[in-house]
């Protein structure tokens, strides 16, 4: 029996593999010994949840002080509010506006207005939206990218998204075309594009 000194941790071994190009497959190790799972809910964020169990924001006060962005978003997606659920989910966003998230849920349940939403007050953070000084100084670098599997989906979320050059944002769309593809990329905050395509 050989004795084993150094502990060996547990992995997960994840393989991505791509449907279009030949031999892109990747086998990625990830080792759960420095990950700390949370229980159901952390005190201070339980504490957090319950004081707010029945509460929905109306759009309005999230952009008290830019009424054609809270307009723009109650006519666009026919809410007043957000409900308790969108409630809490936004406030702890907003909170962490500047870390990555992935928010998952089925169909009709408001993801799409929160990304939106959470979207446009990072914009205006970067004053891209509302700063009329901008207009002749180089662009933001601040570049969000949406991509969905889903043509009709992406059209759509597209379609909402370029109603935004109203208020200064930039929005555009990759068609697969390299040369149209880099201008889009350079020149816009916004970019859609299929899995295709990008």
């Amino acid at each position: 029996i050989l004795p084993i000194e150094e502990i060996i941790h547990p992995f997960y071994f994840i393989k991505i593999i791509s449907e279009k190009w030949i031999k892109s497959e990747l086998i990625m190790p990830i080792s759960l010994s420095g990950i700390h799972l949370p229980s159901k809910f952390e005190k201070e964020d339980k504490e957090e949840i319950d004081e707010i169990k029945e509460f929905s924001l109306p759009i309005d006060v999230i952009f008290k002080s830019q009424m054609d962005v809270g307009l723009y978003i109650k006519s666009n997606y026919n809410v007043e509010e957000l409900s308790c659920n969108q409630t809490k989910l936004f406030l702890k966003l907003v909170k962490n506006i500047n870390e990555s998230f992935l928010i998952c849920s089925g169909n009709g349940y408001g993801k799409g207005l929160l990304v939106m939403i959470l979207v446009i007050i990072k914009l205006i953070s970067k004053k891209v939206i509302f700063d009329s000084s901008k207009k002749d100084k180089k662009m933001s670098n601040l570049k969000v990218i949406y991509i969905s599997p889903i043509e009709k989906s992406l059209y759509n979320e597209y379609v909402l998204y370029k109603k935004l050059e109203k208020l200064g944002v930039k929005v555009g769309i990759l068609t697969g075309q390299s040369a149209n593809d880099m201008i889009e990329l350079s020149s816009c905050h916004i970019i859609f594009s299929s899995v295709e395509n990008y």
